[in-house]
């Protein structure tokens, strides 16, 4: 398993998406961005809630979904699977892996509270507990990477693959840490990610995965959607 890259200290910048939520860029050259420049909010409810979530939901059905994101990053994400739950009243229970934690004073900037069902509160028990919990959702969010936090084998439904791009965590978009990850997930379990890059879907179908490409959100051609068959 390769280490992962010693990044300089992220200098996060907020910037306005075309959608009109915000996101960050943590880089001078604005090439690092947390979301999509075309819609953070669109992009984030497209491919990881309605391309993954509801996606397996719908074909599955499980009696509590175990949902694995590598790059928790603003918290936008936990925060729809939290409106879903909310919405679905099904038990969720969440793990996400940031390495490079985004304080509460920069998450609370970004306004995602003021987005309808997006609770103030919940985002504020994501960025300042290591385990949030209410009705049946839970949350461990972890300071740590998918190179070292141990997951039991077989374990999870889900995993939203949502770290920085290829080009900027090459380290990430490996063979090696998607078959981590295949190790991870239940069989017929997923991976959603928004990139769908030569390398990328390479590296997936060398750890086994079975891939789907799907039409991207905003700005972006395609997405890939990569189950576990066996």
């Amino acid at each position: 398993m390769p280490k992962p890259h010693k990044q300089q200290a992220l200098n996060r910048t907020i910037i306005l998406t075309a959608d009109g939520t915000k996101t960050l860029t943590v880089d001078e050259a604005g090439t690092a961005v947390y979301h999509s420049r075309h819609g953070a909010l669109q992009e984030s409810l497209y491919v990881f809630i309605q391309q993954g979530l509801e996606y397996y939901y719908t074909q599955t059905k499980p009696d509590t979904l175990q949902l694995l994101e590598v790059g928790f990053g603003t918290g936008l994400n936990a925060l729809l699977a939290h409106r879903w739950h909310s919405d679905k009243k099904h038990p969720l229970a969440y793990i996400g892996l940031e390495p490079h934690p985004v304080g509460l004073e920069t998450a609370l900037a970004l306004e995602y509270h003021l987005v309808p069902g997006l609770q103030k509160e919940v985002l504020e028990g994501l960025h300042t507990s290591l385990n949030y919990a209410y009705d049946s959702f839970s949350a461990n969010v972890m300071a740590d990477s998918i190179f070292t936090y141990h997951i039991a084998d077989n374990s999870i439904d889900i995993c939203w693959f949502d770290a920085f791009s290829p080009q900027y965590q090459p380290e990430l978009w490996t063979e090696e840490v998607f078959a981590r990850i295949y190790s991870f997930l239940k069989p017929g379990g997923i991976l959603v990610t928004y990139s769908a890059k030569g390398e990328v879907q390479r590296a997936l179908k060398g750890a086994g995965f079975h891939l789907s490409k799907l039409p991207g959100p905003p700005g972006k051609r395609e997405m890939l959607r990569a189950t576990r068959m066996a």
